[in-house]
């Protein structure tokens, strides 16, 4: 066939020679014998060389309960109704990043497929759409200098690594290997990155926001490339709406890794970092202490005193933890000597009226933007936030609250009254030191 298919030696021959052999071929598991096999011993009496270098190799594809898919047993989703409402690249990206192409048995899950098309495309058009609505039609140019920023350099580090092990991968035709990792980038760009980022994305400094919309911007473009071997359509969109540079993704290079980007060290720094804060909410709760409410301290105990000193010093770092935490401070000391982890925290729960104060601040602002984006309002939309309470001893302390939050919920106007006025886009009702107040805004 490789050679038939080329009319060779009648015609092509100078074709034929520098594409042969393949680099690779990809087949199911039962044409080992009837096709690899054949291919291989024909090119070796007539060529004296193998067919082809590389096999992708598929296994079967059972029904969920390792049985054979039967039309008259029906033991299988029907595959137009599965793509109608997951989409073809959720099948795709399932099917490509499981055992099969690595000429296993795997047993469909259409539950596995629904948790990959919204832990991974779900996740990732949520990113795209924050970044829209904070971009507009002004899409930042990717240039030098990149952002210095801690999560920035953080995210770009992680980006060339990301393309350094999937270009690895590729070339070695480890589909599994090249697909998997894709899952746990957009998992870091949407639960950290983006989470820790969206002050700065809708920050008044220009520069501050500027920075942060260009590293969006960037990650976003990249991964698009990625991920188009394994879902074309979803990559394509992707790619058209963060306004890449050719008309779709298919005619856009393969990503080249910038090595000099990858800080290793950065990137363990912030992977301890993550772990630490998750220790910290952990801790929270079990104390039943929600986020939400302010506290005075986390203290971050290490067996490694130098260590200890070193990440001390790396206030951009332990910022992140007290961001993160909700704490005012982060104490990382050296010398522990008890206990069997390389480290332990421990939060201090005392609430003084400042912090509680702060609590407050917080879940009346989380209540503002709720409302906010149940009118699907942008961040640069005006508001003006009213609040309805008959407790007269909570009026200066929600007066001094809506003060407090205005700029952060873009509110130009603030209102406090006993009853909330007509004419509200959005109402809600919110416990506030255990006592309920009406909430309300107002496009302006």
């Amino acid at each position: 066939m490789p050679y038939a298919s080329t009319h060779n030696p009648m015609e092509n021959s100078e074709f034929f020679e520098a594409n042969y052999p393949a680099d690779f071929i990809a087949e199911g598991q039962d044409q080992t014998r009837g096709w690899f096999y054949t291919l291989h011993v024909l090119s070796t009496a007539l060529f004296g060389k193998p067919a082809f270098t590389n096999i992708i190799c598929t296994g079967l594809i059972m029904a969920e309960d390792g049985k054979k898919m039967s039309k008259s047993l029906k033991n299988y989703p029907d595959p137009w109704e599965l793509i109608s409402r997951l989409g073809a690249d959720a099948l795709r990206i399932y099917l490509l990043s499981s055992p099969v192409v690595d000429a296993e048995q795997v047993n469909f899950s259409e539950r596995d497929c629904e948790t990959l098309q919204r832990t991974l495309l779900g996740t990732l058009w949520n990113v795209r759409q924050f970044y829209l609505m904070v971009a507009g039609e002004d899409h930042p140019e990717i240039a030098k200098p990149k952002s210095t920023h801690v999560l920035d350099r953080w995210l770009l580090s992680r980006l060339n690594g990301l393309i350094t092990e999937m270009t690895d991968a590729m070339d070695k035709y480890d589909l599994i290997a090249a697909a998997r990792p894709l899952r746990l980038w957009v998992d870091d760009l949407s639960t950290w990155w983006l989470r820790r980022s969206r002050d700065r994305l809708k920050s008044t400094d220009s520069y501050e926001s500027a920075d942060a919309l260009r590293t969006l911007r960037e990650a976003l473009m990249e991964t698009a490339k990625l991920m188009a071997p394994f879902m074309p359509f979803f990559a394509d969109k992707l790619y058209q709406d963060v306004n890449g540079p050719k008309m779709s993704v298919h005619l856009d290079r393969w990503p080249k890794a910038e090595e000099r980007v990858i800080d290793e060290r950065l990137l363990s720094d912030m992977q301890w970092v993550r772990d630490v804060a998750a220790s910290g909410q952990e801790a929270r709760a079990r104390l039943k202490l929600p986020v939400r409410q302010a506290l005075a301290k986390i203290t971050v105990s290490m067996r490694d005193a130098a260590e200890a000193s070193r990440l001390t010093g790396r206030s951009e770092l332990v910022g992140l933890i007290a961001e993160e935490l909700n704490v005012e401070g982060v104490a990382v000391h050296g010398g522990m000597e008890t206990g069997d982890d390389a480290w332990t925290v421990e939060l201090d729960t005392v609430i003084t009226p400042e912090l509680k104060k702060k609590g407050m601040m917080r879940e009346l602002s989380r209540h503002v933007m709720n409302l906010r984006k149940d009118m699907k309002l942008t961040p640069k939309d005006a508001i003006k936030v009213v609040i309805a309470t008959t407790d007269m001893g909570l009026r200066d302390t929600l007066e001094e609250l809506l003060s407090a939050i205005a700029p952060g919920v873009n509110a130009t106007e603030t209102w406090l009254g006993e009853n909330l006025p007509e004419g509200l886009d959005g109402t809600a009702e919110v416990n506030m030191d255990g006592q309920t107040i009406s909430l309300g805004i107002m496009k302006l």
